[in-house]
């Protein structure tokens, strides 16, 4: 693991500490809060400033992380029947799911999640990012309601902007007009019924010209989200609250889903079609 530097006085020093606690954890065996700074994080921090402030500094940050990662479920107090109760502690098995998956993409871990975005998703739409960021933000904290209200409208404005796009690169007037009618009307079902139809004839009438399965990840995640959402988005007696797993994984699938978008746009913008 390449050497992290850190100061007492950054500004961003939670996330650092979350990251580099969360690649730790999938391989230094830890079964209790560390809390010596030589022991546990030498081989990859460096500490910079005033050591000493620094160092005291990052061990207030590490506890401050692992108990958020006891409430994100992670982790779980007690390590076995004889050492049951904190400081010690176990990976659980949602933890070992999440710490096994690689290093890119892990909700729990916001901060590396959006860099890794940034770089995927290379143009991002700024309205985008932001409701991602709300997302996360609501599923670090446990409000997976509002983490998957807030990566569904993510979804529909992605989705929009595909839209718009397909509809500039349209060659048939006819065909034009009738999908601005229904770009311009409420109704997603008609929007993504067509958008379907439209990329699939491209598929069939040019081979390769989309990446590999580009239907299914669009139609996919979109249809997830958007029937997520409206089943929560609407005031009801039975209000079905979105697992912590199911989140989970609609947060993973996302980057992938963009990016699709980005290459079908990319075609597009080159492509009458």
């Amino acid at each position: 693991m390449e050497k992290i530097t850190f100061s007492a006085n950054s500004p961003t020093g939670f996330e650092t500490v979350r990251s580099i606690v969360l690649k730790k954890l999938k391989t230094a065996g830890w079964n209790q809060f560390p809390n010596n700074f030589h022991a546990y994080f030498k081989d990859s921090v460096e500490l910079e400033g005033d050591k000493r402030a620094a160092e005291k500094r990052f061990l207030i940050l590490v506890n401050e992380v692992f108990w958020q990662l006891i409430t994100q479920g992670i982790i779980s107090p007690g390590f076995d029947p004889a050492n049951p109760e904190l400081p010690f502690f176990h990976i659980t098995d949602h933890g070992k799911r999440a710490l096994e998956e690689g290093d890119v993409f892990i909700p729990h871990d916001p901060t590396e999640y959006l860099r890794e975005f940034s770089k995927t998703v290379v143009n991002q739409d700024d309205v985008v990012v932001e409701y991602l960021k709300e997302s996360l933000r609501c599923f670090t904290t446990g409000c997976f309601l509002a983490s998957t209200m807030m990566l569904g409208i993510a979804a529909e404005r992605t989705f929009l902007i595909l839209c718009a796009a397909l509809l500039d690169s349209l060659n048939d007037p006819k065909e034009q007009k009738d999908f601005k009618k229904i770009y311009e009307n409420i109704s997603m079902v008609a929007k993504t019924k067509w958008v379907e139809d439209k990329l699939e004839a491209v598929t069939k009438s040019n081979r390769g010209a989309l990446p590999q399965n580009t239907i299914t990840h669009l139609s996919g995640i979109l249809h997830l989200l958007r029937v997520q959402r409206n089943d929560i988005g609407h005031p009801q007696d039975n209000l079905q609250i979105p697992h912590r797993d199911d989140v989970y994984v609609y947060l993973r699938l996302f980057p992938q889903y963009c990016l699709t978008v980005e290459k079908v746009k990319e075609y597009l913008s080159q492509n009458k079609v």
